[in-house]
């Protein structure tokens, strides 16, 4: 599934990877460690990076491929997931949008700006839902 696609409409069997539509920029910028985290905030990934193309938005804001996604924006898991990660990154197009990922098994906070380039979708990445 490409975040910011209307083509994310319908469910895709576990297996098939998922394209997350290029975002408008994503800043890298560590957040607090797993210490400091809120108790409230999920750590389990639901989905992993598993394409990021080079020169896109995804990568220039420091998505890696191989991240665990837990967080993107207020997405952070749970029912119709593909279509609300598109819903996310399209309704944020061109605005920061706070993204958690799961690194080697460290907590990296980042912001992600959904965004136009010459790729598809709005971040220029790809996921597979875990």
């Amino acid at each position: 599934m490409w975040i910011g696609d209307s083509e994310v409409a319908r469910p895709y069997p576990r297996s098939t990877p998922m394209d997350i539509a290029p975002s408008t920029g994503i800043t890298n910028a560590e957040g607090p460690s797993p210490m400091d985290e809120d108790a409230g905030e999920s750590s389990l990934p639901f989905a992993v990076f598993d394409d990021v193309s080079d020169g896109s938005p995804a990568a220039m804001d420091g998505i890696l491929m191989g991240d665990q996604l837990v967080k993107f924006g207020s997405v952070d898991g749970g029912d119709d997931l593909l279509m609300r990660l598109a819903r996310e990154g399209q309704a944020n197009e061109g605005r920061g949008l706070p993204v958690v990922v799961l690194r080697r098994g460290e907590r990296v906070h980042l912001t992600v700006t959904p965004r136009r380039w010459p790729g598809r979708g709005l971040l220029g990445c790809h996921i597979q839902p875990l």
